[in-house]
């Protein structure tokens, strides 16, 4: 399966990942974002939305390494694609607004489901750990 937006949103990924600050600041941007976000559009994708929130975080930080690099462009697209306020369709628009956020967030989940598992193990192996 394949996604022109999602594609476009992995170009404009790349740059993201050559800058720890500028990393920081789309994880800062998306996190308030999601605290906005109506979650019935991301009903599928909300718990894995925010473990792809915490693994750049924890990447970003030097916490967490264990994820190859096709996997780590393709949670910071769907995360860049969701902060950008020049979308597909305009966030604004009642009902259809989130529709596109929430289908390319769906598609990085579903190429990334097992590295998102993998990272969410951790976290939990880490908190029986303390």
């Amino acid at each position: 399966m394949r996604s022109r937006a999602f594609g476009k949103a992995i170009l404009q990924a790349r740059p993201y990942l050559l800058n720890p600050e500028r990393l920081e600041q789309l994880v800062r941007q998306a996190a308030q974002k999601t605290a906005t976000l109506p979650p019935k559009p991301f009903r599928e994708s909300w718990a894995y939305l925010h473990a792809m929130l915490r693994l750049l975080r924890a990447y970003q930080r030097g916490q967490y390494s264990q994820v190859s690099a096709n996997a780590l462009l393709s949670i910071v697209a769907a995360i860049a694609y969701l902060v950008d306020p020049v979308d597909f369709i305009p966030d604004e628009i009642p009902f259809l607004g989130f529709l596109d956020d929430a289908t390319i967030l769906e598609f990085a989940m579903n190429k990334t489901r097992q590295t998102l598992d993998d990272f969410m193990a951790w976290e939990v192996a880490g908190l029986f750990a303390r």
